[in-house]
């Protein structure tokens, strides 16, 4: 028990030995330092300082289209719905579905099959006639 005592003050000794050659201090003048924020020496106008904030905006996320399914996907990046990257098949997403998930897929495409070509109101859109199209 002596012996763990006095290691334990030869410790606390060395300590306060490297406390006085960092903080250029004497052993008998060591308290506990206590530390405050910074004070500031000048005041910045509200001007200086909404310059200097005004980089600090932050910028939307840039999106892509995919060529195939027309969702917006990350620029370089697979599409997530249809697993195509430039134009050619990557992934083949719906084997990674389970049941659940590729019925409400197909579900889902087949129902987007039948609305294309149509109106938001559900009317089909004319066919283009290119005489029509060359008359003024």
């Amino acid at each position: 028990m002596p012996k763990i005592f006095f290691y334990v003050i030869l410790f606390l000794f060395i300590i306060c030995l490297e406390i006085k050659y960092w903080f250029r201090i004497s052993i008998f003048e060591f308290r506990i330092f206590k530390t405050m924020g910074g004070v500031q020496t000048q005041r910045h106008s509200k001007g200086k300082r909404n310059a200097r904030r005004s980089h600090h905006a932050l910028t939307g996320t840039a999106l892509a289209v995919c060529s195939k399914c027309q969702k917006a996907i990350l620029p370089h990046h697979i599409c997530k719905y249809c697993g195509t990257y430039n134009g050619k098949m990557e992934v083949d997403v719906l084997a990674k579905l389970d049941k659940k998930d590729l019925k409400k897929r197909q579900k889902l495409e087949a129902a987007e099959h039948e609305r294309h070509g149509k109106r938001e109101t559900g009317e089909p859109t004319p066919e283009l006639n290119p005489a029509e199209l060359s008359k003024k």
